[in-house]
């Protein structure tokens, strides 16, 4: 039953029905009536009246369009009434309850894309400009909607971030070189990863490293900067080889050199002993005779040193001693054993050492 046509039920009655319980006539037409009525009789009426009846009617029709919204394929609109999440509605033009009562966010649920450029600093100091696209779908459009403030914005600061990171821990060359793909794996998961942590409501389908280069304004000097470093790493390599090849020899001389000294040390510790128990058993011999042995001593150390000399030393009756170099003494002997002039032989006067 309409609201104009009143019935007996005491629930169903007219609500332009007045408190003495007579319906009005005319519902919403009575009641721009009684407003045209009410502004009429105010000084000034008759078209003033007019006027604000129509401005009023304007203006409730302009607050309840603020209800309507559309949705298009691959959208959808998620309603809020008094900013608290209410539902979900599908594609298709719909109304709700007007602003500020309930209001709608038409969400894109479809695959979306971004695109962008920015200037990397790699670990050499080295620039690069790396341009990237990065694709993605909405996934929980309540998440979306609710959890993150300018969820679009966030994701293109998550992607230069992570780009940035990759690209970071390399040098010019690896950044020029290495498989693109690769470092866009790195950089996705790293999105992905801080998304899903945030609940973002965002799904990230893949991300594409579409170029890499060095800026045109510093190129020329990235050049040179490159071609030290490579001339840099020739040297550090030459130099590791020099090092592979000396040190291996060093040691092995180190070796040789502290086994001749452990060797010595042992002839010479082996030396010592034997001295010293040479002399202990010549104690009791110059304690019963200490004149013969010293004499004994003397000669014994007398030949230990000529010996080996090169010379040989002859005592003549008179004053004169004749040094002969043993080379020159042996030179003169044939192998027949006939003498032979001796040539070069030294006489020393008397008081003057040999040589």
């Amino acid at each position: 039953m309409a609201w104009n046509e009143p019935g007996k039920s005491p629930g169903k009655r007219n609500p332009w029905e007045k408190r003495s319980g007579k319906p009005t006539s005319g519902g919403l037409d009575e009641l721009i009536k009684h407003f045209k009525k009410k502004f009429s009789s105010a000084p000034g009426g008759g078209a003033s009246a007019g006027l604000v009846v129509a401005v009023l009617i304007v203006l409730a029709l302009l607050w309840i369009s603020t209800g309507m919204y559309q949705v298009k394929t691959g959208q959808v609109a998620v309603i809020t009434r008094f900013g608290k999440f209410q539902r979900i509605e599908q594609v298709g033009r719909s109304l709700h309850l007007p602003w500020p009562i309930e209001d709608d966010v038409v969400i894109n649920v479809a695959d979306d894309e971004q695109k962008g450029q920015m200037r990397i600093v790699v670990s050499d100091k080295a620039f690069i400009d790396v341009v990237y696209a990065l694709r993605f779908r909405r996934s929980n459009v309540v998440e979306y909607a609710f959890n993150v403030r300018d969820p679009d914005i966030t994701l293109d600061a998550l992607t230069q971030s992570a780009i940035r990171e990759s690209f970071a821990q390399k040098n010019l060359g690896t950044a020029l070189s290495a498989s693109r793909q690769v470092i866009a794996n790195q950089a996705r998961d790293m999105i992905q990863s801080a998304l899903t942590a945030s609940k973002a409501g965002i799904v990230v389908n893949s991300v594409e490293v579409i170029d890499v280069r060095v800026p045109t304004e510093v190129k020329s000097a990235q050049e040179d900067v490159t071609k030290a470093q490579s001339e840099n790493s020739a040297l550090i390599a030459r130099a590791r080889e020099y090092a592979s090849d000396v040190r291996p020899k060093a040691l092995g001389q180190a070796v040789v050199e502290q086994e001749n000294a452990e060797a010595y040390k042992s002839g010479r510790v082996a030396q010592a002993t034997g001295e010293a128990e040479y002399f202990l058993k010549l104690l009791p011999e110059y304690q019963r005779a200490p004149v013969v042995t010293r004499e004994r001593i003397y000669l014994e150390t007398m030949e230990s040193i000529y010996k080996n000399s090169k010379k040989i030393v002859i005592d003549t009756k008179g004053s004169n001693i004749i040094n002969i170099p043993l080379e020159k003494f042996s030179a003169s002997v044939d192998h027949e054993g006939n003498d032979k002039p001796v040539a070069n032989s030294t006489v020393s006067a008397p008081g003057r050492s040999a040589h």
